[in-house]
């Protein structure tokens, strides 16, 4: 009876341990199953992220939306100005900033002849800033918008010169209307006395 009871506890022992042992390997089979799976399981392929205009502008720095912005006043102002020109061109306004602009002045005394000189100065310095922004413009366009900016690049150009030529011409009348009271001073300002 000893040697039965031995043999069935040694008999418990023997599935006891023979269960562990089994529960342990796979347990430590299923982890390195998992960690091979992971290995050799490519990462899931990522879908191609379409872009909209949102996610666009949420790159944009400030400056660069700063920088667009003032490209788009700067072309805005360009496409105005030239229409302004060929609507005054048609309509022959003597007001127009084109060449032959100085008969629309009334200049009656040297006063008048500066003020207008002074205004085509300021005229002048503006037009050359934005003939300097058009050609900034111009250098970094792209292909299809270089003849555009071109064109209203010597457009401005032409306005500048015409200005220019403007300012010299009503200097000129500055310079005969400042000589006129100076002829009429040498006449005595009282009359001779009579003897």
């Amino acid at each position: 009876m000893r040697t039965k009871h031995l043999f069935r506890v040694i008999i418990a022992a023997v599935v006891v341990s023979g269960a562990s042992l089994t529960a342990a390997a796979q347990q430590q089979a299923s982890q390195t199953d998992a960690s091979q799976k992971q290995k050799a399981k490519p990462a899931p392929a990522k879908s191609a992220k379409v872009w909209g205009d949102d996610d666009l502008t949420s790159l944009r720095s400030p400056a660069d939306i700063y920088a667009q912005q003032q490209q788009r006043e700067a072309a805005a102002a360009a496409a105005a100005a030239s229409a302004k020109q060929q609507s005054v061109a048609k309509a022959g306004n003597p007001a127009d900033p084109s060449p032959g602009r100085a008969s629309g002045w009334k200049i009656n005394t040297p006063d008048d002849a500066q003020k207008a000189i002074d205004w085509d100065d300021r005229d002048i310095a503006t037009q050359k800033q934005l003939a300097a922004n058009l050609q900034k413009q111009l250098d970094t366009a792209p292909a299809d918008q270089k003849a555009r900016l071109q064109k209203a690049l010597e457009e401005r150009l032409q306005i500048i010169a015409g200005t220019q030529k403007d300012r010299d011409v009503i200097a000129v009348q500055k310079e005969k209307l400042e000589k006129k009271p100076t002829a009429g001073s040498n006449a005595p300002a009282t009359p001779p006395p009579s003897q």
